[in-house]
């Protein structure tokens, strides 16, 4: 089952595993964000998903309107988030585990909405 959801500034999405090594698993998500991406940096949506960006996206990457929109839904209004975001089942400590189904229906929703 895959790890997450990758939501790219075009609007087109892709589930991904993770690796579970830590090392691994962020530079993955580097190589997935894309750009210039050093450090990520994760916001929580209401401790259903967590959401990550690349932590200087906002000055370095073009806006992503779907992944804003996701994060709008969850209360996150104040800003437009930038480059691509990667969308987890939250991390409790040993990195995220794989997206339940019902989790992967809520996001395929939301995109389907947002999009």
């Amino acid at each position: 089952m895959p790890t997450c959801l990758v939501i790219r500034p075009d609007g087109t999405t892709q589930w991904e595993n993770l690796p579970t090594d830590t090392h691994e698993r962020l530079a993955a998500m580097y190589q997935a964000i894309g750009g210039s991406c050093r450090t990520v940096e994760p916001i929580q949506l209401a401790g259903e998903f967590d959401m990550w960006f690349d932590e200087d996206g906002l000055y370095t990457q073009v806006a992503n309107p779907l992944a804003t929109a996701i994060a709008s839904a969850f209360g996150f209004i104040w800003q437009p988030f930038h480059g691509a975001a990667i969308v987890t089942a939250p991390d409790c400590g040993d990195g995220p585990p794989d997206l339940t189904h019902q989790q992967r229906a809520v996001l395929m929703t939301m995109v389907a909405c947002a999009g």
